[in-house]
């Protein structure tokens, strides 16, 4: 149980990363858990027009897919690009156009509802995605 809680978390966190990558601007990662029956974590983000919105929509099902094998299990508005949802059954992603995510202000919606810190996700104070580190190698000869 504790695994899956683990891995889920990870996945959340990678998603975020996936959009701030993206350049998705007003990332927030919120815990939901125990106050909605449907997800445990909500990621909200804005994209700048319409196809902004389908580029960050597909770069983080394609990241989760990717590097942990997490396939959606439904996903809804990529057509008209105005906001796009990502279920992926403990965890769903909203991307928006601004306007739509001032009009339907799932923010102020889940206001009580702890945020993860975008430190903790990965995502510095500018909204960019921490760079993955290089592995160095070492020749060991002698």
């Amino acid at each position: 149980m504790e695994a899956d809680i683990i891995d889920t978390l990870e996945r959340v966190k990678a998603a975020a990363r996936a959009a701030s990558e993206a350049k998705a601007e007003d990332i927030a990662v919120i815990d939901i858990t125990g106050r909605a029956s449907y997800a445990d974590h909500i990621i909200l983000c804005s994209a700048r027009h319409a196809r902004h919105t389908g580029a960050v929509a597909t770069r983080i099902a394609e990241s989760l897919k990717r590097d942990h094998r997490c396939i959606p299990l439904g996903t809804e508005g990529k057509q008209s690009g105005r906001w796009v949802l990502i279920d992926y059954g403990d965890f769903i992603v909203h991307v928006f156009e601004q306007a739509q995510r001032l009009h339907y202000d799932l923010d102020g919606l889940w206001a009580d509802a702890p945020r993860i810190p975008l430190a903790e996700v990965g995502i510095d104070a500018e909204g960019d995605a921490a760079p993955t580190p290089v592995p160095t190698v070492t020749n060991a000869t002698g």
